[in-house]
């Protein structure tokens, strides 16, 4: 008997559980796969993977298995480790739904499954066409290509063939199973007939609800010169912004397997936490959240940045750079977030247009306003289990870099202006000195109207009333947000290292001819930070506010940009590929990634494999019922037995340990045992650690939880031909 990890209802073969994985839950070839069978915990990815291990491990007796892992929500955590959010188990991710030629079993199966021979090659040419629209290197000539190809190919004679043969040995058997073959072999001659065309393919896609067009917004009118018929003229051409179908993307979101359970989770894990760990935990959602009575209502935030489309080193730098607009949903967990596929666009417009046709942010992002209104007003209506759900999303913050908000929410965009802080009205000859928050000078709503009355840009900072004032329950002196990536990672860092380096010159740690010593007044990064206390107790953790993600976003219309060879309309064709690029999402119902996948069981863990008092020092839940695995992937970062892992960090380096067994058990929480090296120092000229080992007498065994590492990316110990072992890291110290 085969159990489905997703409703727990019981199948008699591998067989017809992967036909209840296909009917009932659209998992296909390469979906995802969790075991589930007699307390096995491994996932698979893909179909096939699947049931060899189905065939090879629960097929017959194993004593790897006997023992049971419960449901993960009943599973005690120990009093030394942060609770793990558990996710509902249908969070799945369904990669690819075409169907593997093993799972199409059986006539009668067939019939269970209700599907044409027709819709099944159809189903698989769509699989087929909008993987390829994934990709930015695909041109929509390219695509034409390709499709006239495959078509050709198929209807060359390579089908009539087999057909002429297989129909010869078929005169005696049924006239009607006959006539079946036939048709089956005469839709194999164009697999593609459904999707021959662009036209043809857009129609399937929106007949299907897998596509709604971007819209073209109407934002203003510029004057230019153009020859018409030979003669010059004035032509009054529109100025455009290309609004996304938020709603309808929302909507597909939130009814992908799993997604709605799991914010659904982390929102009551959040409620009952004490911890400050995410945006929910923090003041600015509950004062948000209490306006929303008996509803179900998700924070949305907004992030705005320019991008360069072109080369930014070529002669056109600066012509074609587009303001875009994303948004994400931080209901869900903050692993999920980082995803570039859950950072959805919003709006995309040309840069240009805001300075050289001086438009203003109230024409500019009117639409995107209404769009957010009708959010908060009327929501969306989701199908989730045959049961309909109405979630409405509450604006709660706008993200950016300091000179993106500042523009956007209508403040002065010079950083040596007398009142360049919108969080804070404290003029500029206090900030260069101030080294805490001056409570008395924070902006709010009273003082933010004062200002505005004021109308003088020198003495208040502000340039503009903020448009998105318009949206309720938002307003933009409840937007304290601040960018950690730009003002520490990439701002005040930098400055610190010339003063830290300064001070070991002075006091001979070691010398540097060409360093130009140099001091520096507080800059405007340097007072962002006397306002991170606040943000943080506001916002939740800095780091989930950072841009660092979102700047990532860039990539993929900047893929598509570099593909596209004309300008004409670029933000029209830019939003255009962007919405195609979701379809195969769409069609295939990804939704959440697992954080957790391991490899197959190696062996059952017990004292015999540890010195009594290395097992002794394990944690109560690994002395038990606890197996080794080769490899695990934990939040996308993959780690092997015989990797380096950072333990700990001291004031003479990193401490590392080479992973030689990766336990799990029930808890699905992994836990490394480490060999110990000893750090001699950090080799400049390699720009690595030479360790070496420890003395074979010497205990030098230690375990530690997988999510506890001081730094989550592995690395491999490199040996010199000098017999000296260094440990180098994938990123720039």
């Amino acid at each position: 008997m085969f159990v489905c990890f997703i409703c727990s209802s019981v199948s008699s073969s591998i067989n017809q559980l992967m036909l209840h994985f296909q009917i009932y839950h659209n998992l296909r070839k390469t979906s995802m796969y969790k075991c589930n069978q007699e307390g096995c915990i491994r996932d698979f990815d893909g179909s096939g993977k699947f049931r060899q291990h189905l065939k090879r491990v629960h097929s017959i007796p194993n004593v790897i298995h006997q023992f049971s892992f419960n449901n993960t929500s009943d599973i005690p955590i120990s009093d030394d480790i942060t609770p793990v959010l558990n996710l509902p188990e249908e969070v799945v991710n369904t990669n690819d739904s075409s169907i593997h030629s093993d799972d199409i079993i059986g006539t009668n199966e067939m019939n269970y499954f209700d599907r044409s021979f027709e819709d099944i090659v159809s189903n698989c040419a769509l699989q087929f066409i909008t993987k390829l629209y994934t990709n930015p290197n695909v041109t929509e000539s390219m695509m034409q290509e390709i499709v006239d190809g495959a078509t050709e190919l198929f209807s060359s004679g390579i089908i009539s063939n087999l057909k002429t043969k297989i129909i010869h040995h078929l005169f005696n058997s049924d006239k009607t199973e006959r006539a079946e073959i036939e048709k089956m072999l005469s839709v194999l001659e164009n697999p593609f007939s459904k999707f021959r065309t662009e036209y043809k393919r857009f129609k399937y896609f929106e007949t299907n609800n897998l596509f709604s067009k971007p819209k073209t917004v109407v934002i203003g009118f510029v004057n230019q010169q153009k020859i018409v018929s030979g003669v010059e003229r004035q032509i009054m051409e529109q100025v455009q912004g290309h609004l996304f179908p938020i709603k309808d993307n929302l909507k597909r979101f939130f009814e992908f397997p799993g997604v709605y359970n799991a914010a659904n989770e982390f929102i009551s894990y959040s409620e009952n936490s004490n911890l400050l760990s995410s945006f929910l935990d923090g003041t600015t959602w509950k004062n948000i959240k209490k306006n929303f009575q008996n509803k179900i209502v998700y924070p949305i935030f907004l992030y705005f940045d320019d991008a360069e489309m072109g080369n930014p080193l070529g002669s056109h730098s600066g012509v074609h750079t587009m303001g875009c607009v994303y948004y994400t949903i931080p209901a869900i967990p903050p692993e999920y977030l980082s995803a570039l596929e859950n950072i959805f666009p919003a709006f995309l417009f040309h840069s240009t247009d805001l300075v050289e046709q001086k438009i203003y942010n109230k024409t500019l992002f009117s639409s995107l306003i209404t769009e957010l209104i009708d959010l908060q007003e009327n929501g969306i209506s989701i199908c989730v289990n045959l049961t309909n759900i109405a979630i409405h999303f509450a604006l709660a913050l706008i993200l950016g870099d300091n000179l993106g908000l500042n523009s956007l929410l209508g403040f002065v965009e010079s950083f040596s202006a007398n009142y360049y802080c919108r969080l804070c009205r404290s003029p500029k000859s206090q900030m260069q000195n101030m080294l805490i928050e001056s409570v008395e000078s924070i902006r709010n709503k009273e003082n933010y109207e004062s200002d505005v009355q004021k109308n003088n840009v020198s003495e208040t900072g502000i340039n503009s009333y903020c448009v998105f004032n318009e949206i309720p329950n938002y307003h933009v002196t409840d937007n304290m947000v601040c960018d950690f990536m730009h003002d520490v990672s990439e701002g005040v860092s930098q400055y610190d290292m010339a003063l830290i380096i300064n001070y070991l010159i002075n006091n001979k740690y070691f010398s540097l001819e060409n360093l130009n010593n140099r001091l520096i007044s507080l800059k405007p990064k340097f007072h962002f930070l006397t306002h991170y206390g606040r943000l943080l107790l506001k916002n939740g953790p800095i780091s989930l506010t950072s841009s660092l993600r979102y700047e990532a976003k860039h990539k993929d219309l900047k893929a598509y940009a570099n593909s596209i060879p004309c300008r004409i309309n670029l933000g029209h064709t830019l939003s255009h590929k962007l919405q195609v690029q979701m379809i195969h999402r769409f069609l295939l119902q990804k939704g959440l990634e697992l954080d957790l996948k391991v490899g197959s069981c190696l062996k059952m863990i017990s004292s015999e494999d540890f010195n009594i008092n290395f097992f002794s020092s394990l944690p109560n839940e690994f002395k038990s019922d606890t197996f080794s695995v080769p490899w695990v992937n934990f939040k996308g970062v993959q780690y092997k037995p015989g990797m380096l892992s950072i333990i700990d960090i001291d004031l003479n380096g990193c401490i590392f340990g080479e992973i030689l067994y990766i336990l799990v058990n029930k808890s699905r929480v992994p836990y490394l045992v480490c060999k110990l090296f000893l750090t001699v120092g950090f080799d400049r000229h390699f720009h690595a650690y030479e360790i070496k080992k420890y003395n074979e007498r010497e205990s030098n065994l230690i375990g530690c939880y997988l999510k506890d590492l001081k730094d989550s990316t592995p690395t491999i110990l490199r040996v010199l031909g000098n017999g000296k072992l260094y440990a180098s890291f994938r990123y720039a110290l």
